[in-house]
């Protein structure tokens, strides 16, 4: 699997930037066949800890830290002090909410004002980017994080009900 949400597409299955993709697509055979020292697998969604108000997302294949990044063609660099983008909470009312993340090593710590007790948390699962910002979760060998909800019974197969709360 190859994680492409930061790469410019809106929706378009023949993406333009053909170069990071295929960079990406090459790590696992460089690594695998080739035996080439290098990372291929993007931090991977393992658990959360919910700690009253927040909620500790833990993640798998984290390479050094996370990082707030910036991608340009062939390169992400990071952020100091970024703001990371395309997390939110939800509680037991199942409303989602933008939230504040904050990196913590190989863990994000996630919490919102709207929501006083919360059940649940996603990165990045809209069906597009917006204009706004970029999904921007990378460890630090530059490898987006994956999109994932932490309970899929909460995640409607709908693009209209998954959009956040402002």
């Amino acid at each position: 699997m190859v994680i492409t949400i930061d790469l410019d597409h809106q929706n378009d299955i023949h993406p333009p930037n053909k170069i990071d993709v295929g960079e990406r697509l090459a790590l696992w055979p460089l690594t695998k066949v080739y035996s080439r020292k290098i990372r291929f697998s993007e931090p991977m969604y393992r658990s959360i800890k919910i700690d009253t108000k927040v909620i500790h997302v833990e993640f798998n294949q984290v390479h050094k830290g996370l990082m707030a990044g910036k991608a340009t063609v062939g390169k992400v660099t990071e952020v100091k002090n970024g703001i990371l983008n395309g997390f939110e909470i939800t509680g037991k009312d199942r409303l989602w909410h933008r939230a504040n993340a904050i990196i913590d090593g190989k863990k994000v710590t996630v919490k919102s004002d709207a929501v006083r007790n919360p059940v649940a948390v996603r990165y990045a699962c809209h069906p597009q980017k917006t204009k706004d910002f970029a999904w921007n979760l990378h460890d630090r060998a530059g490898l987006l994080a994956s999109p994932f909800c932490s309970d899929l019974n909460l995640m409607p197969y709908s693009p209209q009900l998954n959009l956040p709360r402002k």
